[in-house]
């Protein structure tokens, strides 16, 4: 038996649904709550379908007028669909079975199909034509809304980077399909639209010699467009042209570790960081013996920085309008050795490169190959967290810490919170890369 948006209290039936995300930007309540006045489940189902169907078109209501260019036209039809909702709750809840109130969703006057506000008379025509958004949007302007309004709640805890990240492979994207296919309205977009610009991907691929992993990327991102703007527009059946159009990828490659010997030899020597800031040489350094990416060093604050404390140690926590990449990445990591001498030299933080990760890259990648410090040509500065999680491998240190110091989810259940910190900074000792005196001097002097 259907009990879908269904409550029952005290026998008397209650209508409860959670407004879709999808329409948080347009709707502001979280969950409707209406009392059906029945005790009767027959008369509660249909009740329930008829409010159903109403908060349906009233979502998809809201959102043509959201879309319309004129505000002052936008506002009536806002409250011209109002108006229309009231009404059909009130039908709704006075529906019996085999009452002609019942059939109230289909025979009451349609949403604002136009700018004159025309109803649809005829019951048969409104359900050949349910309210649907404008068909003709192009996929420019079906962008422009995912990116203001049906992306916002997961961009809401993102940094101005972060966000900006998150959107360029997409603009990238859309503006590829743009100079290949055109401005196509969304809905008349093609399987053959589709497959013409799988060809030109091809056509990229060999003639520039591209990873596939750079035209799949392009593709999904359209797909996922087109899927979420299907689901907005309440048009969830409709088929995705870009569905299950991908190329096939090689073997991931790997991002090699630095070698003991490497850092001991070529990293940990001064002269190398005589051409880079002073933030940037500190950051670099402050990844050896922490394992964190760049960007969560180079966003500490003064707050994630306990040199205070018997045990020195960071904080890798979310906040300051940023978000980490996952919730395993939140943790504390102790310091040690080198980083924990850069982290002295940085009590407050690196505010040159704080949310400002793109640029932090290309000054660590510009100063690997400046001074000949990549190991080979597939080294990254990434390879110091890679040479921190195997040097913890090695050393013996246990799965679940070797995890909670280099956020990674756990596949183990999780007890306890991992050991104290001071027990983790001495875990960490065993491994830490030793400093010579020169080096620890020239530390102490930036």
């Amino acid at each position: 038996m259907d009990h879908r948006f269904l409550q029952r209290r005290g026998g008397r039936f209650y209508y409860c649904r959670r407004v879709p995300s999808l329409f948080a930007g347009v709707d502001a309540r979280t969950t409707i709550r209406l009392a059906l006045r029945t005790q009767s489940c027959e008369v509660a189902r249909l009740r329930r379908d008829a409010l159903a169907a109403a908060d349906d078109e009233f979502w998809k209501g809201l959102v043509r007028a959201a879309l319309e260019p004129n505000g002052l036209v936008a506002k009536h039809a806002q409250a011209s669909i109002a108006a229309r909702y009231s009404a059909l709750r009130t039908y709704a809840l006075a529906s019996e079975p085999g009452d002609p109130g019942a059939l109230v969703i289909l025979t009451a006057p349609s949403f604002v199909e136009n700018r004159s506000a025309a109803p649809i008379a005829a019951p048969a025509a409104l359900a050949a034509n349910p309210l649907q958004l404008p068909g003709q949007i192009r996929i420019s302007a079906a962008y422009r809304l995912y990116h203001q309004q049906i992306s916002a709640s997961r961009l809401a805890k993102k940094s101005a980077l972060q966000r900006n990240n998150w959107f360029k492979p997409k603009d990238r994207a859309v503006a590829q399909f743009i100079a290949v296919c055109g401005d196509l309205p969304v809905f008349d977009i093609s399987r053959a639209d589709a497959r013409r610009f799988h060809g030109w991907w091809a056509a990229q691929l060999s003639a520039r010699d591209l990873h596939p992993h750079t035209a799949n990327r392009s593709i999904g991102n359209l797909h996922t467009l087109l899927h979420e703007y299907f689901v907005f527009a309440g048009q969830e059946d409709q088929l995705n042209p870009f569905r299950r159009l991908r190329f096939n990828e090689p073997d991931y490659r790997v991002i090699p570790p630095f070698s003991n010997a490497w850092v001991r030899k070529r990293l940990l020597v001064p002269h190398v960081y005589s051409r880079v800031h002073p933030e940037a040489a500190l950051i670099f350094l402050a990844l050896i013996e922490t394992g964190c990416r760049p960007s969560e060093i180079a966003n500490l604050t003064a707050g994630r920085i306990h040199l205070g404390s018997p045990a020195p140690f960071i904080e890798i926590r979310p906040g300051g309008g940023r978000t980490l990449k996952s919730p395993a990445a939140s943790r504390e990591i102790p310091l040690v050795g080198v980083s924990l001498e850069a982290m002295r030299r940085a009590p407050d933080g690196f505010a040159r490169f704080r949310d400002r990760g793109d640029y932090l890259s290309d000054v660590l990648m510009a100063l690997l190959k400046r001074e000949g410090l990549m190991e080979s040509a597939d080294h990254r500065v990434y390879s110091l967290r890679h040479a921190f999680e195997e040097r913890m491998l090695e050393g013996g240190l246990d799965y679940g810490l070797r995890c909670r110091l280099m956020g990674h989810r756990n596949s183990r259940p999780a007890y306890g919170s991992g050991g104290s910190i001071s027990f983790r900074r001495r875990q960490l000792e065993k491994i830490a890369h030793p400093v010579p005196k020169e080096f620890l001097e020239f530390i102490r002097g930036i």
